[in-house]
């Protein structure tokens, strides 16, 4: 069973990974074009959200942070959701957390792409929390840098079959067809880079409430993934205590010292300009506003919320919820989702 699963996931585990680099033909223009769902799973909730492509956005008809105890409890909802809205068989993306993966760059394996997996298995056996047989491998390449020594490098992303195994079940078991499993950091990348032909570089703060993250891109490269040490919970508590300004602005140096120091790096090994713009998700919205406004005016750069709404439409009316779903968590789902838009656009050019 554990062989079978391997191969579904091995198959399934951020193929589209793969998929962006070479714009694989693995899927149908009719599904590009189509309907499409996504999930993430945590403890105790998950977010389901279903939308249809219509004209030039994609619509959501159905978007639920769903309380559960059991499996049992995930398929039922989904298999009502099938019947509902008639989605049997419709494209799924399951967009992991962050303790449901881990990322590991290492140097590039010189190896035929059929003895990667066994050479990776060999090489990383010992740096994982778990028996290396239990782990689903797979890997992106990191753009090559511009120093003198510089070596291929990809990032391998490693996650444990037997914990997937169970919602991958659940979900297929449902009728929906699970097709990619991805991460993250290429979610918010496709939201990023969707629609610009421009050579521009890009930066994107994920504010999360135990770590935030800093992506760099350009088009389909990601070049910077790293953590940031940004405790959104203690700046919040500082924003509401003027007594504690200085304590405040001492926060915003760390954090700015830590992106310059990226955007640096970005700049001295890819040789390539410091990024012309910085994003941000997650957080409380307005309350981090202000602060985000000031690292921009001393980055010297544009700063701003990332914004859906290019890509994606709905009815306020209905979707009343949607504003109580966090960015952080509804936003690396959307973006899993627009990948399909992404294969259909690139068909066409």
């Amino acid at each position: 069973m554990l062989r079978n699963v391997q191969h579904f996931l091995q198959k399934t585990f951020l193929k589209k990974i793969h998929q962006w680099r070479s714009l694989g033909a693995s899927f149908s223009r009719a599904s590009s074009l189509g309907d499409c769902c996504g999930i993430r799973i945590y403890p105790e909730t998950f977010l389901f959200v279903y939308a249809r492509q219509k004209e030039d956005k994609m619509e959501l008809l159905s978007c639920d942070l769903v309380p559960y105890k059991t499996l049992e409890d995930i398929k039922n909802f989904l298999s009502t959701m099938v019947v509902d809205f008639d989605l049997k068989n419709t494209t799924c993306h399951w967009i992991l957390q962050s303790e449901q993966y881990q990322l590991m760059p290492l140097d590039a394996l010189p190896v035929p792409s059929n003895e990667f997996q066994s050479a990776i298995r060999w090489k990383i056996k010992n740096l994982l929390p778990f028996p290396v047989e239990d782990a689903i491998i797979d890997s992106f390449p990191i753009p090559l840098d511009k120093s003198p020594a510089a070596r291929e490098q990809i990032m391998t992303v490693i996650a444990r079959a037997s914990m997937l195994t169970p919602f991958c079940d659940a979900i297929q078991e449902s009728g929906l067809n699970l097709t990619t499993i991805d991460i993250p950091e290429l979610c918010l990348r496709n939201l990023l880079n969707a629609d610009t032909t421009e050579l521009k570089n890009f930066a994107l703060l994920y504010i999360r409430h135990t770590n935030s993250q800093l992506l760099i891109s350009n088009q389909e490269s990601l070049y910077v993934a790293r953590q940031i040490d940004l405790d959104l919970k203690n700046l919040e508590l500082l924003i509401h205590k003027p007594e504690q300004s200085e304590e405040l602005h001492q926060s915003i140096d760390k954090v700015l010292l830590e992106l310059l120091r990226s955007f640096d790096y970005f700049q001295y090994n890819w040789r390539q300009a410091s990024p012309s713009q910085l994003f941000w998700v997650g957080g409380s919205g307005g309350n981090l506003k202000p602060l985000l406004t000031l690292l921009g005016q001393r980055l010297n750069i544009p700063v701003s919320r990332l914004d859906i709404s290019p890509y994606f439409t709905f009815d306020p009316e209905k979707f009343v919820s949607i504003k109580q779903i966090p960015e952080g968590t509804l936003f690396p789902l959307l973006g899993g989702m627009l990948k399909e838009r992404i294969f259909a656009h690139a068909t066409e050019h």
